[in-house]
């Protein structure tokens, strides 16, 4: 069985999905809101949401595509038992995300986040041909329709802004000057 691990309405997702139905192979998907508990059956693993529910044995492939596994941690009431089983949990959350990250994999959530200013900088070093850039706080010293800006944290997807009204962060070049502090990545537009 193949799981994925998406956000919802996330259209690429969807698209295999249609894909995986037409050629009657066997899925899970995984929203990012979901959280899992662990639990054992029969000396089997198995994480089960409001959604969801499966033994991890089941599981032949992963496909991560946004997102992630999340679980939701037992609380206790004797601080003593409660570190000690927060420790526990946290153990057998890693056993759970080695042992899907062993499946046959397209693309990995443990490696899907990566800072994009380390990323720059060893590119630089290496001898990438890459455009300058820097880091502001506002867009007084950028040079209009010559940069871009973009995200320090990846595409972002803001949900809910204003009621009923999401919104997408993505590059593109600066037109006007903001009157607004923030800190973003800028480049000389290529």
């Amino acid at each position: 069985m193949i799981l994925i691990l998406s956000q919802k309405n996330e259209t690429a997702t969807i698209e295999v999905i249609r894909g995986l139905i037409a050629l009657k192979k066997k899925f899970i998907r995984v929203h990012e809101d979901e959280a899992f508990e662990i639990k054992t059956i029969e000396k089997r693993i198995l994480i089960e949401s409001s959604r969801n529910r499966f033994f991890i044995d089941e599981i032949d492939s992963v496909w991560y595509r946004r997102g992630g596994l999340n679980f939701r941690r037992l609380k206790y009431n004797n601080h003593s038992i409660l570190l000690n089983m927060n420790e526990t949990q946290y153990w057998l959350e890693d056993y759970i995300q080695k042992t899907l990250e062993s499946k046959k994999h397209i693309n990995k959530e443990r490696t899907s986040h990566v800072n994009k200013l380390i990323v720059l900088d060893k590119a630089k070093e290496l001898g990438f041909d890459i455009p300058e850039y820097f880091l502001a706080d506002n867009t007084n010293q950028v040079e209009l329709n010559k940069t871009i800006l973009k995200t320090i944290n990846g595409n972002v997807i803001l949900d809910e802004i204003k009621k009923d009204f999401s919104g997408f962060m993505y590059t593109m070049v600066v037109e006007e000057h903001e009157n607004h502090d923030f800190s973003s990545l800028f480049s000389g537009k290529n």
